[in-house]
């Protein structure tokens, strides 16, 4: 991981030097897949793995510690993998975190800045195969949540198949207005992986070139 200070325009490939302002930090994840940064404190930084859970940081990236209490959801050849996927913290209250599993349908919330977890998945049907890829959280009310999910067509038999391997995938939204504690469908059966967009007004994008908006729970094309 790179942490960079001051303007640095996204480079054309995906590998490229350091650069002025550019200095390597801690990187404690092998599969890095979300990243999350404190509205308030910038210094208090979240990473995920899908493997390796989730881990945190209080001095900008330089040392991380491994978070997982309350997490009881396992996966892996050994089962003891925490295979967190993403995380988001809540902008209303710096203290609420988010995160949500690989493959194992889990979502948990923090109140406490990560130090602990509570599952939150009652209405969550779908379980082993769907990956909880990102949140939204409504502005001025954290009771308020969508959580985006892409829905494998696989699922683990014990081992790993030889080659490529492909997988056609659906997507879903889940909504709550009560922090988790109850979940429901606001959009079902999309023919790929959604991705919320940003608040007030949250867009949920399918590929390849279809969208849909959440007004305040109501779903309609655009």
């Amino acid at each position: 991981m790179w942490r960079c200070e001051g303007l640095h325009p996204r480079p054309r490939r995906r590998y490229h030097p350091a650069r002025p302002g550019c200095a390597p930090v801690g990187h404690p994840a092998a599969w890095t897949t979300t990243f999350a940064c404190g509205p308030i404190n910038p210094d208090i930084m979240y990473m995920t793995d899908a493997w390796a859970s989730v881990h945190i940081s209080t001095d900008g990236g330089r040392t991380w510690t491994s978070v997982n209490q309350g997490i009881d959801l396992h996966s892996g050849p050994s089962g003891d993998a925490v295979p967190v996927f993403s995380v988001r913290i809540d902008p209303n209250d710096p203290n609420i975190v988010w995160i949500g599993l690989f493959r194992l349908g889990g979502i948990y919330r923090s109140a406490d800045g990560g130090q602990t977890w509570e599952r939150r998945t009652n209405g969550i049907v779908e379980g082993e195969g769907l990956t909880i890829r990102g949140f939204a959280i409504e502005p001025g009310n954290s009771d308020v949540v969508y959580a985006a999910g892409e829905i494998a067509s696989w699922v683990w038999a014990g081992q790993e198949m030889p080659g490529r391997e492909f997988d056609r995938v659906k997507g879903v939204v889940y909504k709550t207005t009560d922090a988790g504690l109850h979940w429901r469908a606001d959009l079902a059966k999309i023919c790929a992986l959604p991705r919320l967009g940003s608040e007030p007004d949250l867009f949920a994008e399918q590929m390849p070139a279809f969208q849909h908006r959440l007004d305040h729970g109501n779903a309609f094309p655009v």
